[in-house]
């Protein structure tokens, strides 16, 4: 381990609770798990458990499991919350075991698909208007907690100039995460009680640093790491298409029965003379999204330019191994260790659920901006 530190005392557990948050007890026969939190996938966050099966009558399906790190001297704290598989069944000569998929309580949401046309004008995407479908997403989810009620555009610029069209049967997990991004937030993400957040996004430039990895006698870092940078697939153009209007197109207090309105086209592109990966540097390398639920001009142009900032940085990719620590997927760190020093936004965690063993994380590099 060369500059590790020395092993922590500490342990998991997996409480029982209502869909409220109220604890009802430790879920018993706990062998071994995993949890994997990730910034990428559609979730946000999913595990596994095995279990010896005990006479222990757990209601798996109105019933989470928070998985809880406790550390001794040292104030612990919720891994994840989530939603339970009933169990899969395993039966051998001398024993009994049970395997428990975890699913985050995104998977209330992506279970469920619209029962009505949504439209969704621009008011709609403002503080205090009585219009919200997130209310209507809440009442019908029921087992999900939400940390916010409606959505709330920080900018003042019109967002949608006509109204957005969800049919029936689309995904509500899909369009709750375009109307997020619409109004300037990230996506949709359950915190460690699995409360489903919903906040403005912030360039990762700009976020603090929550933890620093360091090489020295404090080190709670392997010294074996990886890095890998990929340059090829960096796009310096990024092209996004709106959706066009509807046949019944509002144009100041009237409607007129006109056909759809074009599509709104946001194009952002990185010219610099000086950037190595510019399209002056090295050509044209292209990104394209369509189906933006955006038709407004400047709702789509600050949407590309948010894809281009994303996407155009050739960002490092840094995996290490360390015990675990509070920092979730989205939370800024700092790396320096053997003549590395990098600043870059937590991407995956992978957690096994054993006292001794070490976290793997996966470390998406800042650059510019």
């Amino acid at each position: 381990m060369g500059d590790f530190a020395p092993v922590r005392q500490a342990d998991y557990r997996v409480m029982l609770t209502t869909p409220d948050g109220q604890d009802l007890g430790l879920l018993d026969g706990v062998e071994a798990g995993t949890v994997t939190l990730s910034a990428s996938s559609r979730l946000r966050a999913s595990g596994q458990l095995t279990l010896t099966e005990t006479p222990q009558d757990v209601d798996w399906f109105n019933v989470h499991a928070r998985v809880d790190y406790e550390p001794v001297g040292m104030a612990g704290w919720p891994v994840g919350t989530f939603v339970m598989s009933s169990p899969t069944r395993d039966v051998s000569e001398h024993r009994v075991t049970r395997s428990v998929e975890l699913l985050s309580t995104l998977a209330y949401l992506d279970r469920m698909s619209t029962d009505q046309v949504e439209q969704v004008e621009d008011a709609h995407l403002r503080a205090g208007n009585k219009f919200s479908v997130v209310d209507r997403c809440v009442k019908r989810a029921r087992n999900a907690r939400f940390g916010f009620r409606e959505f709330r555009a920080a900018s003042s610029v019109p967002l949608i100039n006509e109204a957005v069209v969800y049919d029936v049967g689309t995904n509500v997990l899909t369009m709750l995460n375009d109307l997020a991004r619409l109004v300037g937030w990230g996506a949709l993400t359950p915190d460690g009680y699995g409360v489903i957040q919903g906040e403005p996004y912030v360039r990762p430039a700009q976020r603090p640093v929550k933890m620093a990895f360091r090489e020295g006698e404090e080190a709670i870092h392997s010294a074996s790491w990886t890095i890998d940078r990929d340059l090829f697939a960096v796009p310096n153009v990024v092209i996004c298409v709106g959706t066009p209007g509807s046949d019944d197109t509002k144009r100041g207090q009237d409607r007129y029965d006109a056909g759809p309105s074009p599509a709104v086209v946001g194009v952002a592109r990185n010219d610099s003379r000086t950037d190595p990966l510019s399209t002056v540097n090295r050509g044209e390398v292209v990104h394209v999204e369509t189906g933006v639920k955006v038709t407004s001009q400047e709702a789509i142009d600050q949407w590309a330019a948010r894809v281009l900032a994303e996407k155009s940085m050739p960002a490092a990719t840094l995996v290490i191994e360390h015990l675990p620590v509070n920092i979730r997927p989205g939370d800024v760190v700092e790396f320096v260790s053997q003549g590395q020093r990098l600043r870059g936004t937590v991407q995956k965690m992978e957690i096994p659920l054993s006292p001794t063993a070490l976290v793997k994380t996966e470390i998406k590099e800042i650059r510019g901006e």
